[in-house]
């Protein structure tokens, strides 16, 4: 009986220690290409997006193999600091930024999946991303563009009409395609359309020409159904 009893309390023991294993080692090049076929399989991720990840993944492989580090467990976060301060030096922050959040979503999926014991990459912090400011074409460009369309034919005073009232209003491409004739006053030069449970009117700003070069293109269009 008590040989029974030293049995069963060593299977015990046995239990528990299986149950708090460490996580087995993973060459860094297996763990990036199970990364990536749970991006493709599982996320039903683009082409692109994949090729974008599992280039942005290498080039990390590549960087720990010059250190001499093939497992993915000997990751740390100096190893990630020296990876980006090496990047630096050649790409911009945007670039950079962009592979800091490859390697933060395949170390994140790495550590769920108990494949690491530690997220080092949760410690990195994205460098700041300077957005350019936006650019105006000048009133000599923004004429040439408005007078490109053909004058003399329907579609060519549809497509200036447009021009017009996308440079007279203010209206941005989306707002502008989405209106309709009946929420077009012509009288006022205005525009009233839909916006959630309310209506904004939008008021076209030094913008005539528009009014003229719609009513020209509804006489022609309607001369021509005739």
């Amino acid at each position: 009986m008590p040989f029974l009893t030293q049995r069963f309390k060593v299977s015990r023991i046995c239990l528990v220690s299986d149950g708090g294993a460490t996580p087995k080692a993973m060459e860094i090049a297996s763990a990036v290409a199970s990364f990536v076929r749970h991006l493709e399989v599982e996320k039903r991720a683009s082409p692109n997006t994949v090729s974008a990840y599992r280039r942005d993944l290498d080039g990390l492989a590549a960087f720990a193999a010059e250190k001499s580090i093939a497992d993915v467990e000997a990751i740390d976060v100096y190893l990630l600091r020296g990876w980006l301060a090496t990047l630096a030096r050649t790409l911009e922050a945007s670039s950079t930024a962009r592979k800091i959040a490859a390697v933060r979503s395949w170390m994140k999926w790495l550590f769920r999946q108990k494949t690491i014991s530690k997220n080092p990459a949760a410690e990195i912090a994205s460098p700041k991303v300077r957005r350019p400011l936006p650019t105006f074409l000048s009133v000599d460009a923004a004429n040439e563009v408005v007078e490109t369309p053909d004058g003399s034919k329907a579609a060519g005073l549809r497509d200036r009409a447009i021009l017009e009232l996308l440079y007279g209003s203010g209206l941005r491409v989306s707002e502008l395609t989405s209106l309709s004739l009946s929420e077009l006053d012509l009288g006022t030069a205005t525009a009233r359309r839909p916006l959630g449970s309310a209506e904004r009117e939008t008021k076209s700003v030094s913008c005539p020409s528009a009014e003229n070069v719609w009513r020209r293109w509804r006489r022609i269009s309607a001369s021509a159904r005739r």
